[in-house]
């Protein structure tokens, strides 16, 4: 049975943390060790595969946390403080992220 692709994005405020949650029915990931290297795909490798390598640099750049869960859909959940690393040198997410 074919399902019809689906994603579900989800942004919340909580005790000083900015929590999005990603939810997607695709492919579940087998591998979660390799899903942050740079070209790793569930699918097709030529020209895919860096979505979660780019958010992986910029969640370590904030001082935040990724998990990804995969079973029978996958939900990547990051966690990004409000405030700089350690409380210090508060700052604001950029409007814009260009890599």
């Amino acid at each position: 049975m074919m399902l019809t692709p689906r994603v579900i994005i989800e942004f919340l405020y909580e005790d000083g943390y900015y929590w999005v949650y990603i939810e997607n029915n695709g492919a579940v990931i087998a591998d979660k060790a390799k899903i942050f290297e740079p070209g790793f795909s569930t699918k097709d490798p030529c020209s895919r595969g860096y979505g979660l390598y780019l958010v992986k640099i910029l969640i370590d750049k904030y001082g935040g946390d990724i998990e990804v869960l995969s079973n029978r859909q996958t939900t990547v959940i990051l966690k990004l403080p409000c405030e700089g690393i350690n409380g210090a040198n508060k700052h604001r997410l950029p409007d814009q992220i260009i890599y």
